[in-house]
């Protein structure tokens, strides 16, 4: 998928959002506003990440065939936990912190490092970190907020970062 394809489908998701919460108030479309605010919301962390991962230097690389290895590892574990089968919180445990530790050294031996790259990083230890607070139940449960707040951040900065490349390509305008 292009960038535009999945910034146009993430401002789709958000506008959904927008008119999700909108429809929240009447009693009569609550329930229709619930349902576009959660598929909304979901669609638009789904659709940032993939656009996260489709404009970065990551796929192909075996750091992404570990972190897929690691992320089956984390889904596994998560049934698991749902089924209350034993070793669920190990898996857990070891796969986010596989991830973080796998992210973390790419980064160290990435050889140019911008503002997004930081942003990418901090997404990955936060994710990573509030799901293990949260699971270790180390943490109050409004750690949950950072993960999407650095994901935004990180949207915002990779929307800009292409639109500048995209204007600076761009020929003069003859006015």
């Amino acid at each position: 998928m292009t960038t535009r394809v999945l910034t146009l489908g993430l401002g789709l998701a958000l506008l959904a959002i927008v008119a999700g919460s909108y429809l929240l108030d009447a009693p009569a479309t609550s329930a229709t506003g619930n349902l576009l605010l959660t598929y909304g919301a979901e669609s638009a962390r789904l659709l940032a990440w993939a656009l996260l991962i489709s404009g970065g230097t990551i796929l192909g690389t075996w750091y992404f065939r570990a972190g897929l290895l690691l992320g089956g590892l984390g889904l596994v574990g998560a049934l698991f936990k749902l089924s209350h089968y034993p070793g669920a919180s190990v898996l857990l445990i070891g796969s986010l912190g596989g991830l973080a530790v796998l992210y973390s050294v790419r980064f160290v031996r990435k050889p140019a490092k911008g503002q997004l790259d930081v942003l990418k990083l901090l997404l990955v230890l936060g994710s990573c970190g509030s799901a293990l607070l949260l699971l270790l139940r180390l943490a109050p449960l409004e750690v949950r907020y950072l993960p999407p707040c650095l994901l935004g951040l990180a949207v915002l900065d990779f929307l800009y970062l292409e639109n500048r490349k995209r204007t600076a390509g761009a020929p003069a305008n003859p006015h």
